[in-house]
């Protein structure tokens, strides 16, 4: 019966989140217009292989165990001090929680409405005052933990669906997402805010332990002129202590780097594009899970025909920007007539803040996040094939 209701759920979610897709497109909500005066570092797929690190395999979470311990629709992660990574799962309807070793150590709330429950979590974190908060759009609400998964409180979010979520920079501020670009609010005319700057929510957004705005960094005024929807161009982002905060486009092909102070864009990096962005091509995208005990949850996704799609973001301890890059058959065609080694679709590209293409580094699996833990090891999380969280430790040459 549940593998039932799950693949029911999964199939209404999916095609909820399609015609959502279809009317922001067609609303023409748009993001990430480069600025005329800031510099554009403009990189091909080629880099140094010479300098290449080696991802060394250490752990694998979410495979093997109980069914409670089974990763089946990960939204994202976070680590805390020790390591231990926290998987906000929307199919499991909770927290997960692994040791770096890949063991399953424990989960937070279950499906429902009452407290302590969730509707398809999508973010969870560490508040500054110590708590667990997780953000759970399907009850239309946040919700607030002990570390040790003891429920404290709820506040009403409204309708939005969080599909980012707050990293910490300096003691006492979050660089989080406004709803310019990655907080989507499932209405169709929501998410357009108003032509008064002061209430105009920033593409990205510094708060305060308070919650207080004290930056924002781009507005959906701004980058209006790509015209991709909200949902078709997701942004992911990364902190690159101390100064630097990095927002990647996914469908945009563009590496944003932004000072954390005052909020300028610094330097766009840029790599192949291969659209129209006033008039992109749309494709359909099918991506499926399995649940744990059996059945299937499909998501259905309408994306420009781009080339590479830039899936994920993070910065390692040096403050090389990692970059997963998802290649269509295309470009892989176009790589071998130049290379003539390419290994598969999936390739991890690094970069420096200033724009280089140090190294590029091909994947036998197709991740869709990536994060470094407290210890610089790298996760990279499968939802594609395996669905697991794979831990490497790095090693340059």
């Amino acid at each position: 019966m549940r593998t039932q209701q799950n693949h029911s759920n999964g199939a209404s979610i999916a095609w909820a989140l399609l015609a959502v897709t279809a009317a922001y497109f067609l609303l023409g909500i748009g993001i990430a217009q480069a600025q005329q005066d800031v510099p554009v570092i403009r990189n091909g797929f080629r880099g140094s292989m010479r300098r290449a690190p080696t991802l060394v395999e250490k752990a694998v979470a979410g495979v093997e165990g109980p069914e409670e311990s089974l990763l089946f629709r990960p939204m994202s992660l976070f680590f805390d001090s020790e390591g231990s990574l926290y998987v906000a799962d929307s199919g499991q309807h909770a927290i997960l929680i692994y040791g770096r070793d890949g063991r399953f150590r424990s989960r937070i709330g279950r499906k429902g409405e009452g407290p302590g429950e969730f509707r398809m979590p999508a973010v969870s974190y560490i508040s500054w005052d110590g708590e667990l908060v997780v953000e759970d759009p399907g009850n239309q609400r946040r919700s607030y933990f002990t570390m040790e998964g003891k429920f404290v409180r709820s506040e009403s979010l409204g309708p939005v669906f969080m599909s980012g979520r707050p990293i910490k920079t300096v003691p006492g501020e979050y660089i989080r997402p406004g709803q310019g670009g990655v907080v989507v609010r499932m209405s169709m005319g929501g998410g357009g805010g108003s032509d008064e700057e002061e209430e105009v929510p920033g593409l990205l957004e510094v708060i305060d332990s308070q919650g207080n705005v004290k930056l924002k960094i781009g507005t959906r005024k701004e980058h209006e002129n790509r015209m991709i929807g909200m949902l078709i161009n997701r942004i992911t982002m990364a902190y690159a202590p101390p100064d630097h905060l990095v927002a990647c486009f996914q469908n945009a092909n563009e590496i944003h780097i932004y000072n954390r102070t005052t909020g300028q864009l610094e330097r766009i990096i840029t790599r192949r594009l291969a659209f129209n962005p006033k008039e992109p091509e749309m494709g359909m995208e099918t991506e499926s899970s399995t649940a744990p005990g059996g059945g299937e949850m499909v998501m259905v996704r309408a994306i420009p025909d781009v080339d590479p799609i830039s899936d994920n973001v993070a910065v390692d301890p040096e403050g090389r920007v990692w970059v997963l890059t998802h290649l269509t058959t295309s470009a892989v065609a176009d790589e071998k007539e130049t290379e003539g080694d390419f290994e598969g679709l999936m390739r991890i590209e690094i970069f420096s803040l200033d724009g280089e293409l140090l190294a590029t580094v091909p994947l036998y699996f197709a991740p869709s996040m990536i994060s470094f833990d407290p210890f610089g090891d790298l996760w990279l999380v499968d939802t594609r094939e395996s669905l697991s969280a794979r831990r490497f430790e790095v090693e340059w040459p």
